[in-house]
C-alpha cells in the first residue's frame, strides 16, 4: 500500500507506558481504535518509558515512514515533539495543549477549571488546608491544575500548597510514605487533591493508616476516566474525565489533518462542571 499510494494507512499513538495505561490511556486507545474502525486506517501503539526521551519514539516513527499521522499525549508547554512534527510536515494531534503560540489539533481537559472546582468542593466540606499531588511540572496540565487550585484557594482564603516530593509517576509506596509524613508534620492539613485515581487511593490508604477518617477529618478530590472510586470510598470527590470522548475526537482531528491539511485544526476542550456529587 505504501509503495502504491505513499501512505501506510496507519495512525500511531506515541503514548507513555506508565501505570495509568490501565485506566485513562486504555480507554483513550479503545476510543481511537473504535473511531477509525470504519476507515482504511488502523492503529499502532508506540509506547515509551518514563526514563526515555518522549521525542525518541516520534523520531523513530517519522524516520521509518511507518505512520501517516501521530497522536501524542502528556504535552509540554514548549513541546519538542510538536515542533519536530511541524518541521517534518507530519500530521498529528495532541491529547493536551501546548503554550507555543502554534495552532494544532488537540483535545484537552480543562485542568484550570478542575483545580478551581476541586478546591471549591473541599472548602464546602470545611477544608482549610489543602495539598495537591499532580504530574511532573514539565507537563502542561500540571501547571494548569496548580494555577486553577491556587487562584481559587486565594479567593476563598484557604491554605494551598503543592507536594514537591512526589508526583503521579512516583511508586505508590513512596506516595503513601510522603502523605503520612506530611500529615504528621502538619496535622492541620485536611484535604488532598490528586491528579489521578491511583494517587487518590494512595492518599486515602495513607491517611487511614495514621488514623484519619475519609469524609470527616480528611477529604480527597480527584478525577477519573472510569467511574469506580466511589464504589471503593463513597466520600472521595471524583470528577469524571471523558477519555472516550477524547479518543474519538483525536481520531477525527488527525484524520482531518491528514485529509484536509489546509483546513483549520480541530480543537476541543472538556470543561468539568460543579454538578457532580
Amino acid at each position: 500500500v505504501r509503495l502504491r499510494t505513499g501512505r501506510t494507512n496507519t495512525v500511531s499513538l506515541a503514548l507513555t507506558a506508565e501505570r495509568e495505561i490501565m485506566n485513562h490511556t486504555a480507554v483513550l486507545i479503545s476510543a481511537i481504535a473504535g473511531e477509525l474502525r470504519e476507515t482504511r486506517f488502523h492503529v499502532n501503539v508506540s509506547p515509551y518509558f518514563p526514563d526515555e526521551n518522549p521525542l525518541d519514539p516520534v523520531i523513530r516513527l517519522v524516520e521509518a515512514g511507518s505512520s501517516d499521522a501521530i497522536i501524542l499525549n502528556q504535552t509540554q508547554p514548549d513541546d519538542p515533539r510538536v515542533r519536530y512534527l511541524l518541521q517534518k510536515g507530519v500530521p498529528f494531534a495532541t491529547h493536551g495543549r501546548t503554550e507555543m503560540g502554534i495552532e494544532h489539533p488537540y483535545f484537552d481537559y480543562d485542568n484550570v477549571a478542575f483545580g478551581r472546582l476541586a478546591v471549591r468542593k473541599l472548602v464546602r466540606r470545611g477544608c482549610r488546608s489543602i495539598r495537591m499531588i499532580t504530574a511532573p511540572r514539565a507537563q502542561t496540565f500540571a501547571g494548569h491544575m496548580i494555577a486553577g487550585a491556587r487562584d481559587e484557594a486565594k479567593a476563598l482564603g484557604v491554605v494551598f500548597d503543592v507536594e514537591e516530593e512526589v508526583d503521579d509517576t512516583t511508586p505508590t509506596s513512596q506516595v503513601m510514605d510522603c502523605v503520612q509524613r506530611r500529615l504528621a508534620e502538619a496535622p492541620e492539613i485536611d484535604a488532598f487533591i490528586a491528579s489521578a485515581p491511583i494517587l487518590a487511593i494512595a492518599v486515602v490508604s495513607a491517611a487511614e493508616a495514621v488514623g484519619r477518617t475519609l469524609g470527616q477529618n480528611i477529604q480527597v478530590a480527584t478525577k477519573e476516566a472510569t467511574p469506580f472510586l466511589n464504589l471503593l470510598r463513597k466520600d472521595i470527590i471524583a470528577f469524571p474525565e471523558d477519555a472516550s470522548r477524547a479518543g474519538s475526537f483525536l481520531a477525527r482531528a488527525v484524520l482531518r489533518a491528514l485529509n484536509e491539511p489546509d483546513s483549520p485544526p480541530l480543537q476541543e476542550l472538556e470543561v468539568p462542571t460543579d454538578d457532580m456529587r
